[in-house]
């Protein structure tokens, strides 16, 4: 309970991370106390957490769910590295945030997963706060780009909706100075003079 109150300052509310429109984390790790630990430390947090225990499995996962962000362990069973998995997903969904995890603290495999397309790396074992902050920053990347596309498809909206009612305004005017042929072409002068 108090290592994992920790994080509770740390993390989105429930309402932030729900207005996402993806919302699972993946967990790929061969050891199951890792992936039972560091999911009910996330579920805690109201995330919605996915597992794997290697790359088949992983795989199955990203193309069945939504996922926004995967934790994945560099060394996994049967010879898998999660360095492989990483450069999958950076070519295939390169909308998922990749935070790889691995026990051996060398600095050549952190900046080797960082060139490859991480989006950071945690040394096992972490603290709660450091995982916590880490899925927060991808979080929020993930909410900042989100709110941006929907911004951006607002403005689209807008300025189409502007076309609109600019060729309804124009088709009105036409009406009304078809209607006599003394008022012909009366709304385009108007409008002409009004520029000038």
């Amino acid at each position: 309970r108090g290592r994992m109150s920790i994080m509770e300052n740390h993390t989105t509310s429930p309402g932030e991370w729900m207005s996402l429109h993806r919302s699972a984390i993946l967990i790929v790790d061969d050891d199951p106390g890792v992936r039972d630990v560091v999911a009910r430390c996330l579920q805690r947090e109201h995330y919605r957490v996915l597992v794997a225990d290697g790359i088949v499995e992983a795989r199955k996962q990203l193309a069945q769910e939504d996922v926004i962000i995967a934790l994945v362990d560099i060394t996994l069973a049967n010879g898998e590295c999660g360095l492989d998995l990483l450069e999958e997903v950076h070519r295939s969904r390169p909308d998922v945030d990749v935070i790889m995890m691995t026990a051996n603290s060398d600095v050549t495999s952190a900046v080797d997963a960082l060139q490859k397309g991480a989006y950071d790396y945690l040394c096992k074992p972490f603290p709660f706060q450091v995982l916590a902050a880490a899925v927060k920053r991808a979080v929020d990347r993930n909410r900042f780009a989100e709110r941006a596309q929907l911004l951006d498809q607002i403005d689209a909206q807008r300025a189409a909706s502007e076309e609109h009612l600019q060729q309804f305004l124009m088709s009105l005017a036409s009406v009304i100075d078809a209607k006599s042929r003394f008022t012909s072409q009366h709304s385009r002068r108007v409008s002409g003079l009004s520029r000038l």
